[in-house]
């Protein structure tokens, strides 16, 4: 047995379907020897154009959302560690900004911290509403130079 272990990404964003994987994940794929990399792509919304009048309002609404959506980040990634912490699971949690898209930053967050495998959930999207918005899995799938594990939803989805 390897006493050096790998490094395991799961890709969270807050959705049943990340709460499925990762518990997939752990009664399925974690080994003592792992680090579980808990990784979730933060969208930053975007300040609309204001006129000149409107500007500080807006400043000031565009920083609460912020700010919100910060401490929904945090919270969220809080429910993960603490798991880890009470199975003794070795852990890092990453929170990066969508540059590029959903699937190309996982991609590249999981380059950086040398991951050995990507463990996603998959949201049970119909299949037009796939071919329409597209899908962070099948980016993945196709854009990872690692095995990608996609956790189908505990329940079947109804296309």
């Amino acid at each position: 047995m390897d006493s050096v272990g790998k490094v395991n990404c799961i890709a969270v964003d807050g959705s049943e379907s990340s709460k499925h994987a990762f518990n997939w994940y752990l009664e399925n794929f974690h080994n003592n020897n792992d680090t579980l990399v808990i990784l979730h792509v933060t969208e930053i919304p975007r300040m609309a154009l204001m006129g000149l009048m409107g500007a500080y309002a807006s400043i000031d609404i565009y920083q609460d959302v912020v700010e919100s959506n910060a401490r929904e980040d945090e919270h969220m990634m809080q429910y993960y560690s603490d798991i880890c912490k009470e199975k003794h699971i070795k852990y890092n949690s990453i929170i990066v900004e969508n540059c590029y898209g959903v699937g190309h930053d996982i991609c590249d967050s999981v380059k950086k911290c040398h991951g050995t495998v990507i463990i996603l959930g998959q949201r049970g999207l119909g299949k037009f509403s796939r071919f329409v918005l597209g899908s962070t899995s099948d980016y993945v799938l196709h854009h990872s130079n690692i095995p990608v594990i996609v956790v189908p939803d505990a329940k079947p989805s109804e296309s």
